[in-house]
């Protein structure tokens, strides 16, 4: 049973410490009440770790292989993203869906597959993790689920052609613009934004704060492409147009999708 509502796709990525777990996660979390403000579920991958976030051990999940020795971790998850479709015919829906991160289940795919499969294709745990990480796009579509998706990955280069051992190893290819963008290795890398709404940025930088007179973090979310960082936003035309903020200084996921609520039209996604 599907159920009407806004229900979006982000993919935030950026460095360590930028914000994006933070940003997903208070889809759903109030940190300074410390309390839920929807139905949620943290979904994460190895060392991927959530502890010190404060929530409930029934709103995480952690999929992890310490051994590198096994696909049970990635049978599991996919069983339970299943589980979750199944759950949202039946009525039961989540409200937001967070998988935290993607290069981190990148990463623990490509090393496990190899120590599973020692496949002497070096290319073969590639194939696997493109024809997996589409299946895993499939199920996780927030209007099937009637949920928010939301996703993080960790930030990278653009590649670029290098000589070794008298071999010119390519690039990215010349279309590839952005000289920033998730981290994903394989040919999925250049797939993974088209199935997500929105694709932003985060990054840090220090400033004074008022009151204290000390320099502080602040965590700022591009929403729309003015640099080198690839940035997606489906709603980029009307929000430009209606001179939505283009960065939000320590924001959370309600202060964004407010804006996109606005430039749509959409009634807020009701919970429940």
């Amino acid at each position: 049973m599907s159920r009407g509502g806004l229900w979006t796709s982000q993919l935030v990525y950026g460095a360590p410490g930028a914000g994006k777990s933070h940003y997903c996660i208070s889809a759903f979390w109030d940190f300074k009440q410390n309390k839920a403000i929807r139905d949620g579920v943290l979904l994460t991958f190895g060392r991927e770790d959530s502890a010190l976030y404060g929530l409930p051990s029934s709103m995480v999940r952690t999929f992890s292989v310490p051994a590198l020795d096994n696909m049970t971790w990635f049978a599991d998850f996919t069983e339970y993203c299943d589980r979750l479709a199944q759950e949202a015919q039946a009525g039961r829906h989540k409200d937001v869906i967070v998988i935290d991160g993607l290069s981190e289940f990148d990463l623990l795919y490509e090393e496990a597959y190899t120590n599973v499969y020692d496949s002497k294709d070096k290319f073969a745990k590639f194939e696997a993790l493109m024809s997996d990480t589409l299946g895993l796009m499939q199920r996780l579509d927030p209007r099937i689920l009637g949920a928010h998706v939301l996703a993080t990955a960790r930030i990278t280069d653009k590649r670029k052609s290098r000589q070794s051992r008298n071999v010119t190893l390519p690039g990215d290819p010349d279309w590839v613009e952005a000289e920033h963008f998730p981290a994903f290795r394989g040919k999925f890398r250049y797939e993974l934004g088209h199935y997500f709404d929105f694709l932003f940025f985060v990054d840090s930088e220090t400033a004074l704060h008022a009151e204290t007179g000390q320099r502080r973090p602040v965590h700022i979310l591009h929403t729309i492409r003015t640099g080198d960082y690839l940035i997606k936003n489906r709603l980029e035309e009307k929000w430009l147009d209606a001179g939505k903020p283009t960065e939000f200084t320590n924001a959370t996921f309600d202060a964004v999708y407010k804006v996109i609520e606005e430039l749509t039209g959409g009634a807020a996604a009701k919970v429940g």
